[in-house]
């Protein structure tokens, strides 16, 4: 008997965690730190930027003598941001090597054994039917009553 496979056995993948109401403090929130983070940017680029306009400004009409002075000085105006780049990059690799690390060791490390629907209902605060919709549905939107008690509201089928 041959077994039919899916075409894309991953095209429910990955699940999607969303909220059915956000509040408006977090939307605010995020909208905050995202400008926060952009005004940071500029703040560490400005310099470089001007660095840039001023290496333009040389190349327009300057002799070889005046270009090669001016160059000079924009290359270790530049000192700062090359830097700042070499720490991005050396902080960014000491991240992803102890990422990897951290996933082989999870990887070889022993799995447990799956929980009983009942106990994982029981640990979620879901009923065995909220829990069977939670685990068959791409999106699930999972309500928080007053009481903190979680349900599940509805679901789209994976």
């Amino acid at each position: 008997m041959k077994m039919e496979l899916p075409s894309d056995p991953f095209a429910g993948w990955p699940p999607v965690i969303d909220s059915a109401v956000v509040p408006y403090v977090v939307k605010l929130r995020d909208l905050v730190l995202t400008l926060l983070m952009w005004g940071v940017m500029l703040v560490i680029l400005a310099t470089e930027i001007d660095a840039a306009l001023d290496a333009v400004e040389v190349l327009l009409g300057r002799s070889d003598a005046q270009i090669n002075a001016e160059l000079a000085e924009f290359f270790e105006k530049l000192k700062p941001l090359m830097g700042v780049i070499a720490l991005l990059v050396i902080g960014l690799s000491a991240a992803t090597v102890r990422s990897k690390r951290r996933r082989l060791d999870a990887l070889s490390a022993t799995q447990p054994e799956p929980l009983e629907g009942t106990v994982l209902a029981e640990l979620a605060g879901l009923s065995l039917d909220e829990l069977e919709i939670v685990r068959t549905h791409r999106v699930a939107v999972v309500h928080q009553g007053d009481d903190k008690k979680l349900s599940a509201i509805r679901g789209q089928k994976l």
